[in-house]
């Protein structure tokens, strides 16, 4: 099988061309066809290609100077480990890799990120001159420091915002403290942005919420 990838990967530097630019979000994948794409972002395989049907995609580690593979197919994963070869989930950024599609697809680039949300509401009511508090449910894949930021653009209230260190394999409430310091009736939006420092390299996650203010009834 290493004779037949071999083949192919001189056979594509003749037949396809990157059709995907660096910076851009999405591709379209032609059934049937092998095709070679690259991005300046790590890619989350699972989320990118859930709902299409992946014949089979290759990668090239230049590190280790091996093949990877990932597939949709449960068989096709079985296959490749029985052959050697090492199954992922994502691909570093600015790395190629080369994919047949069973069918014609439109695919949307998810990057990979080791943060997971597990549950928050996004919509906060509060009255005015008070004081509310929400919680993010979060975990890490990776278990390092996850520092939580706010960010807005309103006068209307204010948020605290923390840091906090997680460990591998575990859960971590997140509170966070809102202000309300205006008498304006409307609704502001603000962002809770999770940056999980990993390394040499950071992933963030942006949540949006939307805080509508209600004037204090009077009777």
């Amino acid at each position: 099988m290493r004779k037949s990838i071999a083949m192919l990967t001189s056979t594509l530097a003749l037949a396809t061309s990157l059709s995907a630019n660096e910076g851009e979000k999405s591709f379209h994948l032609q059934g049937g066809e092998w095709q070679l794409f690259g991005f300046n972002e790590e890619i989350d395989l699972k989320e990118t290609f859930v709902g299409h049907n992946i014949k089979i995609l290759y990668t090239y580690d230049n590190v280790n100077l091996n093949w990877l593979g990932y597939s949709t197919e449960y068989a096709m994963r079985v296959a490749l480990e029985d052959a050697n070869y090492t199954v992922v989930d994502r691909v570093p950024p600015n790395q190629g890799f080369w994919v047949k599609s069973y069918e014609d697809s439109d695919i949307t680039v998810v990057p990979y990120s080791p943060i997971i949300v597990e549950s928050f509401d996004p919509h906060i009511i509060v009255d005015e001159n008070d004081t509310v508090e929400t919680s993010i449910d979060l975990s890490s894949k990776l278990g390092d420091t996850l520092v939580i930021d706010v960010k807005s653009d309103t006068q209307v209230f204010t948020a605290i915002s923390q840091e906090t260190s997680f460990t591998t394999g575990t859960e971590a409430g997140v509170t966070l403290h809102l202000d309300v310091t205006g008498n304006s009736l409307g609704a502001d939006q603000f962002s809770v942005i999770i940056t999980d420092i990993s390394g040499d390299h950071n992933y963030t996650k942006e949540l949006f919420f939307d805080v509508s203010v209600e004037l204090n009834s009077t009777n």
